[in-house]
């Protein structure tokens, strides 16, 4: 069952993950981008600063 990041967030609001290789974490913030989230800060999942 593959799900988007939008209908988990419509599950309970929030979506916390944690990914322990770089390479699925890039793939899960480059899906996140193409669904059109951002940080708090506005900056978008791949350009964030502190990377």
């Amino acid at each position: 069952m593959i799900r988007t990041i939008t209908e988990l967030t419509k599950l309970s609001g929030a979506v916390y993950i944690y990914v322990p290789k770089r390479d699925i974490k890039q793939k899960f913030l480059e899906d996140a981008e193409r669904e059109g989230f951002s940080f708090g800060n506005g900056f978008r999942p791949t350009r964030s600063p502190g990377e």
